[in-house]
């Protein structure tokens, strides 16, 4: 069987539903679970972060990709601190995978991933909507 190639870019719910079989789900058990863990922060960065939510809140719907990156993911990130020699944030870099016989590649807005300088084993990716680029489009 062939390989085919998927840009990452190209990519909308509906054709990775299709090309995956992928499908929404109400709820995860295994992520229900991590997420009722307590979470273990200081006072200070509770209030930061309620901080972020509160402007996240005010300007969600105004914000375009460079302001809601400043403002909100980029010092989320920093405040979580996931620099360590194993494991780090990466932005703007390139990656590629094949699943299920498809190449998906592209430019990653961030990621957590294994490796400190480069990344190697992606744990979790996003990807913003970029609404300057395609005004129209849907942010799913």
């Amino acid at each position: 069987m062939a390989l085919t190639e998927k840009l990452l870019s190209a990519c909308t719910l509906r054709s990775i539903d299709k090309l995956f079989k992928t499908r929404e789900l109400s709820s995860l058990p295994s992520l229900d679970e991590w997420m009722a863990q307590p979470a273990d922060m200081s006072e200070l960065e509770e209030q930061i972060l309620l901080c972020y939510q509160k402007g996240l809140a005010f300007n969600v719907h105004d914000w375009n990709e460079y302001e809601l990156d400043t403002y909100f993911i980029g010092p989320v990130f920093s405040l979580a601190d996931f620099s360590s020699p194993y494991f780090n944030y990466f932005g703007q870099r390139d990656i590629d995978a094949i699943v299920d016989g498809t190449l998906l590649y592209g430019r990653i807005d961030g990621m957590i991933a294994s490796g400190r300088r480069e990344p190697e084993l992606p744990y979790f990716a996003f990807q913003e909507y970029k609404r300057n680029l395609d005004p129209n489009g849907g942010p799913a």
